[in-house]
């Protein structure tokens, strides 16, 4: 009896009740599995779409939705790595233990980067002036205008890098040819040009390089009026047709002493050489001059000549 009561325990011992606990590994409703969601936005608090949410080292990844939101779902539980980038803006990580049937949350807030809408060198070629190249660029930024500090530039091998001024929707600067290697703008030819802009948050972009595609030799010459001729209050200006292998067209100015450019007028034909101003001129002294215009905005100016209205 005592035998046969002894057997029977071992073999109540051996036999172990359902594991149903979801935790217990050895239970078959065990999954080493846990999810992650979370939202990305920019730091103004706008939603970000199309942003790679990347987790190390379960080697997936989720994309945002129109809201910004992400989920990734039967990740194993323990210590990870996340990452969310985007083209256009800084890239956010972050660190999170995944949980064994728990669902955790991260989010992240990305930086816009300032983006470059026009990147341009022209040169100036004036006579009797001092040449000079002008450095200009247009800069976007998804986190408003207000969130671009500065934007600088630099020339390869020749300029280091100097501060842009805002002026109007673009920042420019004009670099003299007198602090140029060997006083020329020659110096510039060639050359990578390179747009830097930084944000408020100490993010920045690089341009694409850009380059001096000319500097134009060819000056224009007045024929008339010259030397203050007198003439009427509507002036018919005439110079030379400049000779050039590439194409262009021509821009003319008219000035007074006290006020600077009073009229002009831009697009002018290279086949064309003469202009009537079509605005009547008070009884003054008066100048002009007729600058070229190659397609990538590169100039070159006449000397200045002056006339007068009576």
């Amino acid at each position: 009896m005592f035998q046969s009561l002894w057997i029977i325990g071992l073999l109540l011992l051996s036999c172990e009740a359902e594991r149903d606990n979801p935790y217990d590994p050895k239970s078959p409703l065990y999954r080493d599995e846990g999810a992650l969601v979370g939202w990305v936005k920019t730091r103004t608090g706008k939603p970000v779409p199309g942003v790679v949410v990347e987790i190390s080292p379960h080697n997936k990844f989720s994309v945002t939705d129109l809201d910004g939101r992400y989920e990734m779902k039967c990740l194993k539980s323990g210590e990870s790595k996340v990452f969310a980038s985007l083209k256009g803006y800084s890239r956010d990580s972050g660190e999170v233990t995944i949980k064994i049937l728990k669902t955790d949350t991260l989010n992240f807030v990305l930086d816009c980067l300032p983006q470059f809408e026009h990147c341009l060198v022209r040169t100036y070629n004036i006579i009797n002036k001092n040449n000079q190249a002008e450095f200009e660029t247009a800069v976007a930024d998804g986190d408003g205008v207000v969130d671009i500090d500065s934007v600088s530039c630099w020339v390869e091998d020749i300029l280091d890098t100097f501060r842009l001024e805002y002026d109007d929707g673009v920042y420019k600067k004009t670099i003299q040819a007198k602090t140029l290697p060997g006083n020329t703008l020659e110096s510039l030819a060639g050359k990578d040009v390179f747009f830097i802009a930084y944000d408020k948050a100490g993010s920045s972009s690089v341009s694409s390089p850009c380059v001096i595609t000319r500097i134009i030799d060819e000056i224009p010459t007045l024929v008339e009026p010259v030397n203050f001729q007198i003439v009427d209050k509507n002036p018919t200006l005439v110079w030379n047709k400049t000779l050039t292998s590439f194409p262009y067209s021509c821009r003319v100015e008219v000035m007074s002493t006290q006020l600077g450019v009073i009229w002009s007028r831009d697009g002018i034909s290279s086949n064309d050489t003469t202009v009537t101003v079509d605005e009547n001129l008070e009884a003054d002294d008066y100048s002009w001059v007729v600058w070229i215009v190659d397609e990538y905005g590169n100039h070159s100016r006449s000397i200045t000549a002056g006339f007068k209205v009576k």
